[in-house]
């Protein structure tokens, strides 16, 4: 059995657990209050005939919580929760820029595939590790995935910085290596600045950029020699460049390569471009 599946268990009433374990893979569980629960596997949207009620909806929300609905306010108006290894993605009603009541609830069930991100490897070893990369992809095809066994890769012999800002890309029983330093809840520019400044790295990885004071911050670090490894959200390589913030780091040259993903069931396929091959 899957064990981030599993550990859903002690969220969940027993008949919602039992309807995941008729699918695989589940890569979300999508909420509502009395509505049928959804399970998107491989990006098909699958609606079931389970119901989930709104008793339950608020026991889940508690359980995630941890009972104290109050200490993640301000996750929660922006948007998401973060529970052990899972992210559960929020949205409901807003009155005076706070939310008063959740309506849905997106949970995303994290995923450990190893020995899948060997390509982006080989092209930073032929670099002598010293190029930056960005791998980009529309939402839930992997990039997060493929970052986490990245890092697993690196850190058997590279300092690894891991910007873990929304607590969904450390995995603390897998990334068990001692070169792995990791900025659990931090701003990612914020941490960008700080781990330069202290740790030391010889890598930085981050998940999901493109925020203006993120994209600034990198471009703040850039003359330190220090290459990051991120990820963002584009259908291709034109929508990518388009995104201001992003070709602001091209112009500047922080990624000397590209990396689209796409991915068929558990295979990953990347596609790459250079820096000087991209107008």
């Amino acid at each position: 059995m899957d064990k981030q599946i599993e550990g859903l268990r002690k969220y969940l009433p027993e008949h919602i657990y039992n309807t995941l374990l008729l699918y695989d893979p589940v890569n979300e569980i999508r909420l509502h209050k009395d509505k049928n629960i959804v399970i998107v596997s491989e990006r098909r949207n699958i609606i079931t005939y389970e119901l989930c009620t709104r008793a339950e909806f608020s026991d889940i929300i508690d359980k995630f919580c941890n009972h104290s609905l109050h200490a993640y306010a301000e996750n929660i108006n922006e948007g998401y929760i973060t529970s052990g290894n899972y992210r559960i993605g929020v949205c409901g009603k807003i009155t005076n820029g706070n939310i008063n009541e959740i309506t849905s609830l997106n949970i995303r069930v994290p995923h450990m595939i190893r020995n899948i991100s060997g390509y982006i490897s080989d092209i930073l070893r032929r670099d002598n590790y010293q190029s930056g990369i960005l791998i980009y992809s529309p939402p839930a095809v992997g990039k997060t995935t493929v970052l986490r066994d990245l890092i697993i890769t690196l850190s058997d012999f590279k300092r690894i910085s891991v910007i873990d800002s929304r607590n969904e890309l450390y995995d603390e029983k897998a990334m068990i290596s001692p070169l792995i330093d990791v900025f659990n809840g931090y701003t990612k520019e914020s941490a960008i600045e700080i781990a330069i400044r202290t740790m030391s790295p010889e890598y930085i990885i981050c998940d999901e950029i493109g925020a203006y004071n993120e994209c600034t911050a990198i471009l703040s670090v850039q003359n330190t020699g220090v290459p990051l490894i991120a990820s963002a959200h584009a259908a291709d390589i034109s929508d990518l460049i388009r995104r201001p913030n992003i070709k602001l780091l091209h112009d500047n040259m922080i990624f000397k390569y590209y990396v689209k993903i796409t991915r068929s069931g558990k295979t990953f396929d990347f596609n790459i471009s250079k820096w000087e091959d991209i107008g």
